[in-house]
């Protein structure tokens, strides 16, 4: 596998990775309801992983996948831009990562607030009362 493969396969998983997990997580919170704190704690959580992604993300898989040597950058003589598609990839990662937790947060919030609490009286009366 070349170099130039390798950073492409890095750099979509890179993309890519943030967004899948949140919609993961996402998923499962609206199959199980969004009770108490999980709607807090996935947002702060999506929100801090969007922010890892966007700092760390580009360093982490510039390490993992490091370009091959090159005589002509090595004296310094040169601009060696072939780790730069990790930069793009995690800028546009972490922001694709944050946009999707703050929709996701916004439609299980709403979610929330629309499904009745339970023993809740129906439409204006105690529990039990029939509706005159």
């Amino acid at each position: 596998m070349t170099y130039e493969t390798a950073s492409l396969i890095g750099s979509v998983v890179l993309v890519l990775c943030g967004p899948v997990g949140v919609i993961l997580v996402a998923t499962m919170i609206g199959r199980r309801g969004v009770r108490g704190r999980s709607l807090q704690l996935f947002v702060v959580g999506g929100v801090l992983a969007s922010v890892l992604i966007f700092c760390f993300g580009g360093m982490f898989f510039h390490r993992l996948i490091p370009p091959p040597y090159d005589p002509a950058f090595a004296g310094g003589r040169g601009l060696d831009l072939r780790g730069f598609i990790f930069v793009l990839a995690e800028m546009f990662g972490g922001c694709l990562t944050f946009v999707l937790t703050l929709v996701y947060g916004f439609v299980l919030g709403r979610k929330k607030r629309r499904r009745p609490a339970e023993g809740a009286a129906p439409e204006g009366g105690p529990p039990g009362d029939p509706v005159t």
